[in-house]
């Protein structure tokens, strides 16, 4: 289906945090914000009990969204008028960017390299380069060549 709308990519996902019922939980305090930015490393959360929270104390945050409930452990590193600045955890970025378009399938077979087939004043060696074939999808192929190093294609 091309053209179609798709809700799934990364930074749609990301983007559907934005506004959500945040809850920070401190050492002293537990608190209910909304989540008002987030980019990269770092995310923003509104909430009026902002001074209960210390510089570098570690924080639970769980986020109540439309796309799910998000939980994980971080630290605050600024606060001002408020908010409070944390760290998004590099594993929490990743829950959005490690999505493939399509699955891979595992396959387990033996396949061989081919050569193109020699143009006209260029020789090429015929010699079948083997290949371990370890899985497959509509977007490419994951192998190990004899003595070499697993490859994508």
């Amino acid at each position: 289906m091309t053209g179609a709308y798709v809700t799934d990519t990364p930074e749609y996902l990301l983007m559907s945090l934005l506004h959500s019922r945040t809850v920070l939980e401190g050492d002293n305090c537990i608190a209910t914000g909304v989540l008002s930015y987030l980019e990269g490393d770092v995310m923003e959360v509104e909430l009026p009990e902002f001074e209960r929270f210390e510089l570098g104390e570690s924080l639970k945050v769980t986020i109540y969204s439309a796309v799910g409930i998000f939980n994980f452990h971080t630290q605050a590193v600024a606060r001002h008028e408020g908010s409070l600045l944390l760290i998004h955890p590099p594993h929490q970025q990743r829950k959005f960017t490690d999505q493939r378009l399509y699955p891979r399938i595992e396959v387990r077979k033996h396949g061989y390299v081919l050569p193109p087939r020699p143009t006209e004043g260029i020789a090429i060696t015929p010699t079948p380069i083997p290949i371990q074939i370890e899985d497959i999808s509509l977007n490419g192929v994951g192998f190990y060549m004899t003595g070499g190093e697993r490859s994508r294609s």
